[in-house]
């Protein structure tokens, strides 16, 4: 790769033997899926250097050239708009060689947006004055952009683009260009995304960047969807004072991820092979529900969970005690959690899952639901502003606050919504013993919620009321017995489709739990303090989540709304059509778990 430093000419000999090795590097590629272009200016002559954006450029260009069939151009200090419009043209006859997927072009440096409206990049001889045609000719455009990449993305080709411009879309001091209202409008399928407002100055060193190489959500997060990993990015960027923007991001395939594993993709087919098998073998509950054809889901707090192993049979001996183990870790894990409001958060993330929750968008549940795991303190953050803007809507919630505490105050509207999804667990969790059911809602009553929704009580200390409660109740003291919100059936036989499949039937809570333990050991392998090797690879739920070795993220994110609503209602089934063996039988080793019975 041709890496342009300040003191290089573009047109001299060695500039000229670095471009034909680039030009060769990209070549004789049967399959890309990404070809991409990161500029990094850092040595201004006229206006103050900058350290960190030629870093930024160096490093997301190793990122793409370590993902399979992605290739990468580094063109780091720019001298000229000519340099950087020839370096744009070896991009494009990359792609005349090998057709991208999509064109992603990077750049770090000093930016901004003319009256006219364009974005504008600064190369390295920018000359700061207030001879505003002068300043014009010298800036490299988004159109100028576009322009030379026309030919070879309009047309047959139709390749998406993606421009990132990690820059100040404000006049750097010294020069008079001014803001214009709104981008122009392109033709081609063109998305652009930037790190910052109208108006408002860049950081040298990006936290734009950081989240843009999040390891779980970012852009290189294994079979992250793009599209999804800027909405991160730019959700983000809303708790900080520098906005980040975009324009036209439908632009970008759907589900296309810059780094694709079909992995998870085919241990999913596993489950579903192992779920039609259930079907062909498995005799129903109940009469009310005929075999194979049944549609009716399990008990509302039931949830299926369905657990892939790829293991050889004589290594599969002891599946059902391995998983027991991973429920045993995962509710260890969460009771010896100190983190401030795990469990309400918890609880929370079950509201959000509830049928009649509705979002503006897909990728507000997504982000808080993976939030609720990552950083429980700023989900609440960002939950708050979400349900007073309307954004999170309940049908059920609304009618239930105007019911019950129509004058709660707007800053209390999370511990309402807590209140509401507390009470609807434990009607159905203790749907079968009614009289229990309302010694707890009398216990809630009186510890948490006739205290927490007083004016005397602020909002934290009554969520730190709420916390106490629930920990309480579910663990108990030390020595008692679980209580019944945190129960868990294994199916007494293990499915074999070639390799094996587990299913369990737990409650929403156990469900919950279980997505926030797989998420911690992806986090710590990810990051280096964890080895891999686990008995089960892939996880998938009835209630929409979904995990494997080296990724978490909702079941909607890996597959059509169709398939998914096929998938969940198929796990469903399971609950309907198979046997469940309470698990504190099988700690016993009870006769179930000596037969090692195999479908």
């Amino acid at each position: 790769m041709l890496m342009l430093s300040a003191d290089e000419d573009s047109g001299s000999a060695a500039g000229k033997e670095h471009a034909s090795v680039r030009k060769g590097s990209m070549s004789g590629r049967r399959r890309v899926r990404v070809q991409a272009i990161c500029f990094g200016a850092g040595d201004y002559k006229n206006v103050d250097k900058l350290v960190d954006a030629p870093k930024d450029a160096r490093t997301l260009h190793a990122k793409i050239e370590a993902t399979e069939h992605c290739r990468c151009i580094l063109a780091l200090d720019p001298q000229s708009k000519e340099e950087m419009r020839r370096q744009l043209a070896e991009l494009a006859d990359a792609c005349y060689t090998a057709t991208p997927e999509i064109t992603i072009v990077f750049f770090a440096g000093h930016g901004c947006q003319l009256t006219t409206g364009p974005l504008a990049m600064f190369p390295c001889d920018f000359t700061s004055s207030e001879d505003v045609e002068k300043m014009e000719g010298e800036l490299f455009t988004l159109n100028d952009l576009l322009q030379v990449l026309r030919e070879s993305h309009s047309k047959d080709h139709d390749i998406p683009v993606l421009f990132i411009m990690d820059a100040c879309r404000k006049a750097v001091p010294g020069h008079s260009i001014r803001m214009e209202a709104a981008e122009t409008y392109h033709e081609e399928r063109t998305t652009v995304v930037c790190s910052c407002s109208r108006a408002q100055l860049a950081e040298d060193e990006s936290s734009f960047f950081k989240d843009l190489l999040d390891p779980l959500q970012g852009l290189f997060a294994v079979n992250m969807p793009l599209r999804d990993a800027l909405l991160f990015v730019l959700r983000r960027s809303r708790t900080r004072t520098q906005w980040g923007r975009s324009f036209s991001l439908e632009d970008v395939p759907e589900r296309f991820c810059i780094n694709h594993d079909p992995t998870c993709g085919a241990d999913r087919m596993e489950m579903l092979r192992a779920i039609r098998r259930l079907f062909e073998w498995s005799e129903p509950k109940t009469s009310t529900c005929p075999p194979k054809t049944s549609t009716c889901p399990p008990p509302a707090d039931k949830v299926i969970v369905a657990a892939y192993s790829p293991r050889a049979k004589e290594e599969a001996e002891n599946l059902k005690s391995e998983l027991l183990a991973v429920i045993e870790g995962a509710l260890k894990g969460l009771q010896a959690d100190t983190s401030e409001q795990k469990f309400c958060c918890l609880f929370l993330s079950l509201f959000l899952r509830y049928e009649e929750t509705k979002f503006a968008s897909e990728d507000i549940q997504n982000e808080l639901l993976t939030t609720a795991k990552n950083n429980p303190g700023r989900f609440l953050k960002h939950l708050e502003p979400d349900l007073r803007a309307k954004e999170i809507t309940s049908a059920s919630f609304s009618a239930w606050i105007h019911d019950r505490c129509p004058q709660v105050a707007p800053a209390k509207l999370i511990f309402a919504a807590l209140d509401f999804s507390v009470r609807r667990e434990m009607d159905r969790m203790l749907q079968f013993d009614p009289d229990r059911a309302r010694r707890e809602r009398e216990e809630w009553d009186a510890n948490v919620t006739s205290v927490g929704y007083t004016d005397k009580v602020e909002f934290e200390d009554a969520m730190k009321l709420a916390e106490q409660h629930l920990r309480l109740k579910l663990f108990g003291e030390p020595g008692e017995e679980r209580t019944s919100w945190l129960s868990v059936g294994i199916l007494d036989k293990v499915v074999e489709t070639g390799s094996y499949v587990v299913f369990m039937e737990t409650t929403s809570l156990v469900s919950a739990c279980l997505s926030q333990f797989l998420a911690d050991q992806v986090r710590t392998r990810i990051g280096g303090r964890g080895a891999g090797g686990e008995l089960f690879r892939t996880w998938m739920s009835s209630s929409g989540w979904l995990s494997s070795t080296c990724e978490y993220r909702e079941l909607r994110q890996s597959v059509d709304k169709e398939e998914e609503e096929k998938l969940i209602q198929d796990l469903k089934r399971v609950g309907q059509l198979a046997e469940f063996v309470d698990w504190k039988t099988l700690q016993r080793g009870g006769e179930r778990e000596a037969e090692k019975a195999y479908l």
